[in-house]
């Protein structure tokens, strides 16, 4: 798919088909395919949906019909690798960090299997049998959504060990999300 996007984007001048349409068309084919393929491992589906959506819009304001497929490789890329200054004097072993960054990911994932799901109802529309408001539905929803971060651990293995093998600091999904006051802010 981001194979097919890169030579839609690049060549997106050449179509038949107005940018506004090209952009409409490739939502809704990364809108379809993760509805599509399923897998039966959850992070997997997570990062069917979420990998080339994240990916896709970044591409879309990007001058691809000047960037080769090696120069956009490296623009995606760079959106994950941290580049500020570390602080003077500041002694970072990077690498030690990756290998920390990936236990994170792997106590996110122990914690979701073991501490959240024993208490998630087995068929989620049990759901919808409670009042909005009840407890039940309140404490299932925030269990819902704390499983929703949790899955994202994957992240954190996948980008620690890169980071671990290769020095790059690589960028947090998230930093405190419980603690955040904004959007924004949760985000970063």
């Amino acid at each position: 798919m981001l194979g097919i996007d890169y030579i839609l984007l690049r060549y997106q001048n050449k179509l038949y088909i107005s940018k506004k349409t090209l952009g409409i068309g490739m939502t809704v084919i990364h809108a379809i395919v993760p509805l599509a393929v399923v897998s039966p491992l959850q992070p997997n589906n997570v990062a069917f949906a979420a990998v080339p959506w994240f990916l896709a819009s970044y591409s879309a304001y990007l001058p691809t019909e000047r960037f080769t497929l090696t120069e956009w490789i490296k623009a995606l890329y760079g959106t994950i690798v941290d580049r500020t200054p570390i602080a003077p004097g500041g002694k970072t072993n990077v690498n030690a960090l990756g290998l920390l960054k990936t236990l994170r990911g792997v106590a996110k994932l122990v914690i979701m299997y073991f501490g959240i799901e024993p208490f998630l109802p087995t068929m989620p529309d049990d759901m919808l049998r409670h009042p909005w408001l009840s407890k039940k539905s309140l404490t299932d929803t925030f269990l819902f959504g704390l499983k929703a971060y949790l899955i994202l651990g994957v992240v954190d293995i996948i980008t620690g060990l890169i980071q671990a093998a290769t020095g790059w600091r690589m960028v947090d999904m998230f930093d405190s999300p419980l603690l955040s006051t904004s959007p924004k802010d949760f985000w970063r």
